[in-house]
């Protein structure tokens, strides 16, 4: 009894450092040699007085001969501390503009990105007027209307990627529990279109002179004014023009679609319009009649595959 652990020791129990060395309440204690302090009144602590008083520093006094004198501790001059404050600023200051980090940061070769962008999409919905909104409903993709997405969180993004063959489709939760993602999960979570029979076709990526559907690619260039051959639609510019078509219309159905697909839905990589759509919204009567459920599914498990495929390659897995 009496006594505490301190580490793998026993050590008798602290009353308190006053008690202990058996100094009043009203005695002062220096904190350098614990000797006893008596109060001192009227006296100016002067550096004449302070260097008549301090004999610390003198190697000619032992520690036993400061107990009972009286012993000034030098205060840091308020000026001195404002230099050392300042100093202190200055480096925080350089760390943050070179951006140093004292938590250690993982060393990835190949971080996790994704260009899947659902938080400009809702912003796009929430600017549409009462004619626009109509306008994707009935086309089948008034859900998407109804989007809440502030940010991409891509932790749980690649955790999801991870999880999911491409291959096979399998979806694995943890051990023993999977499941096969099919179209009719795309339909539970989007309710968009699915037609049965009807698949949506892509444009072939062959050559300009051989592609049979090379107009169509090259007419929306000439709509966003740039190259006809190899021209890139920037997603910014597409998403504009959105905004500007407060009316609906055709043009802002097709547009829509293709913009859905490009930033969340189908996403690429250099953020700009993907052009292989443009047929199966050539005809916008045609466009909720596709089974747009495989065709999001079949784009995913492709991705999936050739994402995994480059982390093998660049010997990051």
């Amino acid at each position: 009894m009496g006594k505490k652990t301190l580490g793998n020791g026993n050590a008798a129990k602290r009353r308190g450092l006053r008690s202990s060395l058996g100094l009043g309440d009203g005695a002062k204690v220096s904190e350098v040699t614990g000797a006893k302090v008596p109060e001192v009144t009227g006296t100016s602590h002067t550096d004449e007085h302070i260097g008549e008083q301090d004999r610390r520093s003198d190697p000619g006094v032992s520690e036993g001969t400061n107990v009972g004198k009286m012993i000034v501790i030098r205060e840091v001059p308020k000026v001195m501390k404002r230099v050392r404050d300042a100093s202190l600023n200055q480096t925080l200051l350089s760390m943050k503009k070179k951006k140093i980090s004292s938590v250690p940061q993982e060393n990835t070769l190949n971080p996790f990105r994704t260009n899947c962008c659902g938080k400009r999409l809702c912003e796009l919905n929430e600017a549409f007027t009462s004619e626009q909104k109509k306008a994707v409903t009935e086309i089948g993709f008034g859900s998407l209307l109804h989007l809440k997405i502030t940010r991409t969180n891509n932790a749980l993004s690649a955790w999801l990627v991870d999880r999911f063959d491409g291959g096979s489709g399998m979806f694995k939760v943890g051990y023993g529990k999977e499941f096969k993602v099919n179209q009719y999960d795309v339909y539970d979570v989007f309710q968009f279109p699915m037609v049965e029979g009807q698949d949506v076709l892509d444009v072939s990526r062959g050559p300009n002179a051989d592609n049979p559907h090379f107009d169509l690619k090259a007419s929306w260039r000439e709509y966003f004014k740039v190259d006809r051959e190899k021209g890139q639609i920037g997603l910014s510019a597409v998403y504009s023009e959105l905004k500007k078509l407060v009316d609906g219309g055709e043009v802002f159905k097709k547009l829509y679609v293709l913009f859905a697909f490009s930033s969340f839905l189908a996403p690429v990589t250099n953020n700009t319009l993907d052009l292989r759509l443009v047929l199966a919204v050539h005809e916008v009567q045609k466009i909720p009649h596709y089974n747009w459920c495989k065709y999001i599914l079949g784009r995913l498990m492709y991705a999936n595959v050739l994402f995994k495929n480059s982390m093998w390659s660049n010997g990051t897995k």
